[in-house]
């Protein structure tokens, strides 16, 4: 991920103080949150319409609307955490196994044989035993 001083990031920030996705950046107007955006293009260019005609139609689409940003929204931040920590435990579990065939390619180098599935044991996952 880039970083708080890369150059497109800070460009992108005076978007999106939030740093969140949509942003719509309109000549010199600049917008973020997807509500306001739309919103923004229907005042901007009225025709065609992106809203129905029937107030109760469009009082259908905002509902539709706010069920995204609310309860959607939450599911997606929810699975992204899960994807990340598990995206750290691999890396970290990749970094482990490197760090073991390193040892193991100078063990052999030095003349000297790792025992058998020495570095394999503590790459297994530390599981409490279900025996009683």
């Amino acid at each position: 991920m880039a970083g708080r001083d890369d150059p497109v990031l800070r460009e992108w920030a005076k978007s999106s103080p939030r740093l969140e996705v949509p942003t719509l950046v309109d000549g010199d107007a600049r917008v973020f949150d997807s509500t306001i955006i739309v919103e923004y293009l229907e005042e901007r260019w009225p025709e065609p319409a992106t809203q129905p005609a029937s107030p109760a139609e469009r009082a259908r689409v905002r509902m539709l609307e706010e069920v995204c940003d609310t309860e959607l929204e939450a599911v997606n931040w929810g699975l992204m955490e899960t994807l990340r920590a598990a995206a750290q435990q691999m890396a970290a579990s990749f970094s482990l196994v490197g760090r073991h065939a390193c040892e193991a390619s100078r063990a052999r180098r030095r003349g000297r044989r790792q025992p058998p599935g020495e570095a394999s044991r503590e790459l297994l996952p530390r599981v409490p035993s279900s025996r009683p």
